[in-house]
């Protein structure tokens, strides 16, 4: 047992299971631990020693933050860093798969699809980062991770954070360099300054790589690879492997260029060409405008978001892309979200500023939130006929919290109490019945109407979330969860008679849930990490289909009847 894995049990005892070690080199060792209080795997990489000698630990923790505000479908995330004895660590997800380096090194070249279609996804997780103000700095196959198909890039960050940190000496000192040779720009090798296109340039080279089979450069030593960069040309890909596409040849060969100015100008840029190129193997998903979702210092946003010409023609074209509409401009966090009966008027819960949750109003054609001369309460329903379903009390950030469900008209007066231990609720479309999720005992039970159950969760300490009728009145839809605290479940939709109509797998991360037409729609996270990124559809089989990916946590709240949705985004 090695000494450094020793001293990482005794330091990080209570904390951190540190269960072994998994390899690594260069800059950081990596180990495989489980984090106590959560009870999840997690991957803690310590810094080598040298290196963590001359870093300041709290400026290393500081850029390590920032980084860790990264929320995207193709980035691991950061979660934590910290100092153990004299080593400095972070940690990031456990991601289920294998490196692009160990594909590579197994089966040499990719397919072309598959080449573009990565290349692709990491080019949008680069795109997203540099809007965020962060560089990679050390994009290679080693820090590309392969899950289920898909690119996810590793160690965003980290570099800046390791350069950023360096306390009264340089990294030349250590015998050590920010970046890999046989992946860095030209610029970044002569360390003249660098900005966001030399990971563009680092991308051009794990394509070609992908592509080719080989990268572009060899050489004996660092020194000679770098020379190669900022001296020859790259070999000609369509010689390399003839059935590339030119175009797609042009586009690596365009990343490659050793002046930062002839290359792409960012990577949302590289992202827009690969689309033109490959329509056929571009993501079927709605595309995602970053600066309409972007929430400027806020923590969390209501949009309304619209498919084209409505519902049926983002169906006939699902690459469509979904107009978006910023509702909410200030910092907290929204509770629950509702159209009103004219689908224009939107009401929603909110905590804002450190205050307790209120009931406000707003319209897309003046986005300026009125709240309502009501007490601390959080909307939960709206009728057609204008009557509002409240749930009453302050509900204070974190999970969803039984309280006093009232009712009361959207025209004036005070709310009426109807039933206690209530967390969800949802009225019947003639707006005459409830279908609510309650607490009886240590249970949560499914109402349909209120008062009569129609379904208990299989788990003993299973709950129910986002109860929704659907629009014929005959079923309602939930999420049933592992344990009522959990975000982990699966979507059931149950007939008055108490009968499972459609149940669907489980899903992690849920949180969300509207009909549209027969479907059930709903956010949770589609893999790892568990951010919830993902809209899916539920038909009246049980058969789930994706219909977008969004980057961040996202909760679909509401859907109106031109298909419009109301989401809440969460930085």
């Amino acid at each position: 047992m090695s000494g450094l894995l020793e001293d990482l049990r005794a330091q990080l005892d209570g904390i951190y299971r540190i269960d072994r070690e998994l390899g690594g080199g260069g800059m950081s060792r990596v180990f495989l631990a489980e984090e106590i209080a959560l009870g999840r795997l997690v991957v803690l990489k310590v810094l080598a020693p040298d290196l963590a000698h001359v870093l300041s630990a709290e400026r290393f923790e500081r850029e390590i933050r920032v980084a860790a505000r990264l929320q995207h479908p193709h980035i691991v995330p950061l979660l934590a860093a910290g100092r153990a004895g004299d080593a400095l660590y972070y940690t990031m997800p456990l991601v289920e798969g294998e490196s692009l380096r160990s594909r590579l090194d197994q089966q040499g070249e990719l397919p072309v699809p598959e080449a573009a279609r990565l290349c692709r996804e990491v080019a949008d997780a680069l795109a997203y980062a540099h809007r965020e103000g962060v560089v990679h700095r050390d994009i290679k196959p080693d820090n590309i991770l392969l899950s289920h198909r898909h690119a996810m890039v590793t160690d965003f960050g980290v570099a800046r954070a390791v350069s950023e940190a360096v306390d009264g000496a340089t990294l030349t000192h250590t015998g050590m360099a920010v970046g890999t040779p046989a992946y860095m720009a030209p610029e970044q090798a002569a360390a003249a300054h660098t900005d966001h296109r030399a990971d563009i340039y680092a991308l051009g080279l794990v394509a070609f790589e992908m592509l080719a089979g080989y990268p572009p450069f060899s050489g004996t030593t660092a020194q000679a690879l770098v020379a190669a960069h900022m001296t020859q040309a790259p070999p000609r890909l369509t010689e390399a492997r003839p059935s590339v596409p030119a175009e797609l040849a042009a586009v690596v060969h365009r990343c490659l260029e050793k002046r930062p100015a002839d290359r792409y100008e960012d990577a949302a840029e590289l992202v827009a060409v690969l689309d033109r190129l490959a329509p056929s193997s571009a993501p079927e998903r709605a595309a995602i405008s970053r600066r309409a979702l972007l929430i400027s210092g806020a923590a969390l946003g209501l949009i309304a978001v619209g498919f084209g010409g409505g519902f049926a023609a983002f169906r006939a074209r699902p690459r469509a892309t979904p107009a978006y509409r910023r509702l909410t401009f200030r910092r907290g966090m929204i509770r629950t979200a509702r159209f009103g009966p004219d689908f224009q008027t939107i009401l929603y819960g909110a905590l804002w500023d450190g205050d307790v949750c209120r009931v406000y109003s707003v319209r897309p054609d003046s986005p300026e939130s009125s709240a309502l001369t009501l007490p601390p309460a959080a909307p939960l329903a709206v009728s057609s006929s204008g009557e509002l379903a409240l749930a009453l009390g302050t509900h204070s950030r974190g999970i969803m919290t039984y309280g006093t469900l009232a009712r009361m008209p959207l025209s004036g007066g005070a709310p009426r109490a109807l039933h206690e231990h209530v967390k969800y609720a949802d009225w019947s479309p003639d707006g005459r019945e409830l279908a609510i999720v309650r607490r009886v005992g240590e249970r949560d039970h499914l109402e349909f109407p209120a008062g009569t159950v129609v379904a208990r969760p299989d788990a003993p300490d299973g709950g129910f979330s986002f109860a929704r009728v659907s629009p014929r009145g005959d079923t309602v839809a939930a999420f049933e969860l592992s344990a009522r605290s959990s975000l982990f479940g699966r979507v059931v939709v149950v007939d008055r008679a108490g009968v499972k109509r459609a149940v669907s797998a489980r899903y992690s991360n849920v949180f969300g849930l509207a009909w549209r037409g027969d479907e059930v729609w709903f956010t949770a996270a589609e893999e790892l990490p568990l951010f919830r990124n993902t809209i899916y559809a539920m038909n009246q089989s049980g058969d789930v289909r994706i219909v977008a990916r969004v980057p961040g946590n996202t909760s679909l709240h509401d859907i109106a009847p031109d298909g419009r949705l109301l989401i809440a985004r969460t930085d």
